[in-house]
């Protein structure tokens, strides 16, 4: 999933749950079933965060108690991050408080609904989705993770070992540090049409690293992955 959830800036007085009870200036409530047209009360609440933070900055310039904002219970997909700054702080000695309703688990999500799903290997159970706008590096299905395509497959760690499942790892031909690029067989790539939209997750000198691939270079029976930049320059810093 996308890191869209929330993003803070330090500095102000913008506090999650837990502190010591204040005298309280206002109480904003969110739902997923809630409008934006709405008033923000309890019994008419928000739809979005955004819509109560804007309803916080209109009076917390000027501040004689607390002011909360209650999430309910569901679930808040977030279509871009969410930034707090010190406009969304309190003041005077006051906080804002976002928190989740008493006994409620909201839950906040930068996460992005797939569909159209279809059947596309039944012996072994790979399933696709086409048209899908957005890069994402987790996948659930039926709230369980998933295993995103790949080469080579996932397999049965048990014909490794112990139980669950794992990966396999091909080895690379070459490190080419002169030209910030790894070569590795040209079989390893023959069936790639979308090669700019390919990952290689990369295990190498102690470290682990998942690179955007900007080209494949084929010579002969070698293939040189151009990773892209910025994870390109900092890898080979």
């Amino acid at each position: 999933m996308d890191a869209r959830i929330l993003s803070f800036a330090f500095g102000c007085t913008l506090a999650f749950a837990g502190a010591a009870t204040a005298a309280t200036q206002a109480t904003f409530y969110v739902s997923p079933s809630g409008s934006d047209a709405a008033a923000g009360t309890k019994e008419a609440p928000f739809k979005t965060i955004t819509q109560a933070q804007k309803a916080v900055r209109t009076i917390n310039g000027t501040m004689t108690g607390d002011i909360e904002v209650i999430l309910r219970e569901g679930t808040y997909v977030l279509p871009a991050t969410v930034n707090f700054t010190e406009a969304d702080g309190g003041k005077d000695g006051h906080y804002v408080r976002y928190k989740a309703a008493d006994g409620e688990k909201p839950l906040i999500t930068g996460g992005m609904q797939i569909t159209g799903w279809t059947l596309h290997d039944e012996a072994n159970n790979i399933w696709k989705a086409e048209g899908v706008d957005g890069r994402f590096r987790q996948l659930y299905v039926n709230n369980r993770k998933a295993v995103r395509a790949c080469f080579p497959n996932v397999i049965a760690a048990n014909e490794k070992g112990n139980g669950g499942f794992d990966h396999d790892f091909v080895r690379l031909t070459k490190v080419d540090s002169s030209g910030r690029a790894f070569d590795v067989s040209a079989d390893y790539i023959k069936n790639i049409k979308n090669i700019e939209d390919v990952e290689i997750h990369l295990m190498i000198a102690w470290s682990e690293n998942i690179l955007r691939l900007e080209k494949a270079q084929v010579n002969g029976g070698t293939a040189k992955l151009i990773p892209k930049d910025p994870e390109r320059t900092k890898l080979f810093h």
